[in-house]
């Protein structure tokens, strides 16, 4: 019994002789291990502060080319304009929905080959069945003519941003919508230029009436603004053939009442 103490006492000393290099390696090892960390930590974090400081120092440079890249006209991002869809009641037996879009830029922004809306200037269009010389179709500012008071008490609108891209889409879609008819009308025209620009699609369902219940639903509401009225009718445009054209007095003349 007392030699197998010794010998198992003889083992336990042969092990802690053979682990007390192996630790003091381990620690040697891991120490050096924990010291190479720390110092690449320190740099990385000198490298972090370095960058930082730069952009720091540099704010404009980082900054300056994506805001002149979303800004730009050419590019299709960034806004350029704001759209509002109303529908109006000024006169209530004959409703009316039509389109005004605010220039945001210092630019001019083109609707047709020989119309632009100026900068930070405004511009309505609608589809109209007008009287006079003219005819039906699509007209330019007839809406901001015939504005008056009374419209805001009984109309609804609703909002959307426009970038560059959605401003040439919205050029080439006038040009394709070129008429006015019972089955096209001022609904149809106004939805299809809306829903180039905003995610809140408008179904085409022919009436005015309709249409408020859709855009109620989307959170239309009263307009809070009053659109600078246009006394001059001589800015008021037919719009055929890819071109506007000044109206004849009478064709300014709508039974709708804006």
């Amino acid at each position: 019994m007392k030699n197998f103490k010794k010998i198992v006492a003889l083992l336990m000393a042969v092990v802690i002789f053979a682990l007390v290099p192996m630790s003091a390696n381990a620690a040697l090892f891991f120490g050096k291990r924990a010291k190479e960390a720390a110092t690449a930590t320190a740099a990385d974090e000198a490298d972090v502060l370095e960058a930082t400081e730069e952009i720091a120092e540099a704010p404009e440079e980082t900054t300056a080319a994506p805001a002149k890249k979303s800004s730009s006209l050419f590019s299709g991002a960034g806004t350029v304009a704001k759209m509002w869809v109303f529908v109006t009641f000024a006169n209530p037996k004959v409703p009316h929905c039509w389109i005004y879009i605010k220039n945001l830029t210092d630019k001019s922004l083109r609707v047709c080959d020989n119309y632009y809306i100026k900068p930070y200037g405004d511009f309505s269009m609608g589809a109209f069945k007008a009287r006079g010389t003219d005819g039906p179709g699509i007209y330019f500012n007839l809406e901001r003519h015939w504005i008056k008071p009374e419209t805001y008490g009984r109309a609804y609108c609703m909002s959307t941003n426009v970038s560059a891209s959605e401003m040439q889409s919205v050029a080439s879609a006038i040009k394709r919508h070129d008429y006015w008819n019972w089955g096209f009308n001022c609904c149809w025209f106004a939805t299809s230029i809306w829903n180039i620009c905003s995610p809140r699609k408008l179904l085409y369902l022919f009436s005015p009436y309709i249409m408020v219940g859709q855009m109620l639903i989307w959170g239309a509401k009263r307009p809070d603004f009053k659109i600078p009225k246009l006394a001059d009718a001589s800015q008021c445009y037919k719009y055929e053939n890819g071109v506007a054209r000044q109206c004849c007095w009478r064709a300014t003349i709508t039974n709708t009442g804006v």
